[in-house]
């Protein structure tokens, strides 16, 4: 399991605009050079997607195969209730397209690289518990300082917090 529920509010009905953050940037630097100052462009993208299908899209990305509809929601809390609950968030980008920008990732193939990239970063009891040695982890807190008993007041900090998800081994 995901450790805790995906809050989602309004049953994941509302529609957002999603952009992958390579395309964001793109965009500013397409901006910046052939934009005129003063003038307002909005940044979108064009991709739209309820918020329940974008949740089950990750899930199913984090399991690595298609999932029941009945087994999505036992990962997503619907109780979630945030104040305004827009329905949809529409931007027209047509000024920013004009300029030469277009989108150029794919939603339906970023979203498996992202989750397997966060997946691999912070490993959860899911994908296995990652292994470091007690040498690692102290040339690790040395590397954040150069004092020595900074560093082993890190090396303290590093080691409980790694308790608590992964698995340590010393030599």
């Amino acid at each position: 399991n995901l450790g805790r529920k995906i809050p989602l509010h309004n049953n994941g009905t509302p529609y957002r605009n999603w952009l992958h953050a390579a395309d964001t940037a793109e965009a500013v630097i397409t901006l910046i050079e052939k934009g005129q100052v003063g003038e307002i462009y909005n940044v979108a993208g064009g991709f739209e997607k309820q918020n329940i299908d974008t949740i089950s899209t990750i899930i199913e990305a984090y399991y690595k195969s298609p999932l029941s509809h009945d087994v999505i929601e036992e990962h997503i809390d619907f109780t979630y209730n945030r104040p305004g609950m827009d329905v949809r968030y529409a931007l027209d980008d047509s000024k920013l397209r004009n300029l030469g920008w277009e989108p150029k990732s794919v939603f339906s193939q970023e979203i498996p690289r992202i989750v397997n990239y966060y997946k691999s970063k912070f490993p959860s009891k899911d994908h296995g518990p990652k292994t470091f040695s007690s040498r690692k982890l102290k040339r690790m807190a040395l590397r954040k300082t150069d004092n020595i008993i900074d560093a082993t007041i890190e090396y303290e900090r590093m080691l409980e917090d790694l308790k608590k998800g992964f698995k340590i081994w010393t030599e």
